[in-house]
């Protein structure tokens, strides 16, 4: 691209920019509401040990601490999802 027409479209982007309306800019910078608060959960991968040796129980421990949401990034060997 030309230097010339570089500036020019820059310049025109500038103007743009500055003859929007002020009161948009809020709505514009605000992030869209989200259906329902987002929550905390555990990554299953920190407990990885755990869950090769007793996965109800560990999940159970899980439970019994707060959560009810896992984030299943893998599962170990011989454990299927449906387990």
């Amino acid at each position: 691209m030309q230097r010339r027409k570089f500036l020019k479209m820059s310049s025109i982007g500038v103007i743009g920019a500055s003859v929007t309306s002020s009161s948009h800019w809020p709505r514009i910078l605000q992030p869209p509401l989200a259906a329902e608060p987002a929550g905390l959960a555990v990554q299953l991968y920190t407990v990885r040990k755990e869950i090769e040796k007793d996965i109800k129980g560990t999940l159970k421990r899980i439970a019994a601490t707060g959560f009810n949401t896992v984030e299943t990034a893998f599962w170990p060997d011989g454990i299927t999802v449906k387990q």
